[in-house]
């Protein structure tokens, strides 16, 4: 046992340096002081030391989380890796996981949601099978995947497709020159994540409409 002989605020605002027995010990924060009753005289152990500096490491790890929450939702498996970069033990990730997810600030079903209509919504819009293999990466259960692709519509995913199509066409003229490019468009919806169905039903839109208007200029250019 020792007894606590200061508490010297340190020059970070917020924070402590506790000296035991005239020996610094560790730095907290005044929050964590607080809970921990800390005070100038208290007899404390090692184990009491222990477990003041793993309330610090879990407040400090909150702290992290929620600062990468600022941005953007984030989901389990995301959070937990950036803390696992940042050296945080197992046991502190878990607590701060669990306490986040409580909060509802943690919510993989709400993030699959989010991150679908997001990505669905962009200028660069991606099909389904894209959408599933982002999800995978971001840690997310198969199940609550296809929950959220669900809410896509397959008219919807086609009209995006479509548009995209368009911003993405080259004016090729010419029967080889339109394979070509039908080709080039085929690699670029597939890379986008889009299905065969949708990928082909877009090729026979903008092909064909790229076609048919080169075919009505050259009319016009004859005339």
């Amino acid at each position: 046992m020792g007894t606590i002989t200061a508490l010297e605020p340190q020059r970070r605002s917020g924070r402590v340096n506790v000296f035991v027995d005239g020996e610094f010990a560790l730095g907290l924060h005044n929050s964590v002081a607080e809970d921990q009753g800390l005070r100038i005289g208290l007899e404390i152990s090692a184990e009491d030391l222990q477990a003041a500096s793993k309330d610090e490491e879990r407040r400090r790890a909150v702290a992290n989380a929620v600062r990468m929450l600022e941005s953007r939702s984030r989901s389990k498996q995301e959070i937990e890796s950036r803390l696992l970069e940042r050296a945080y033990s197992t046991e502190v990730i878990e607590a701060v996981l669990g306490q986040l997810t409580r909060a509802g600030l943690v919510d993989d079903p709400a993030f699959a949601k989010e991150w679908v209509g997001a990505r669905s919504r962009a200028k660069e819009p991606v099909g389904r099978i894209r959408l599933k293999y982002e999800l995978k990466l971001k840690g997310i259960a198969p199940e609550l995947a296809e929950q959220a692709l669900g809410d896509v519509d397959e008219a919807d995913e086609l009209a995006q497709a479509i548009r995209a199509a368009r911003r993405h066409t080259r004016p090729y003229a010419g029967y080889t020159g339109w394979m070509a490019e039908k080709q080039r468009l085929a690699g670029y919806l597939q890379r986008r994540g889009y299905g065969w169905d949708i990928t082909h039903a877009v090729l026979r839109e903008v092909i064909g409409e790229c076609r048919e208007e080169d075919s009505s200029n050259d009319f016009a250019s004859e005339a």
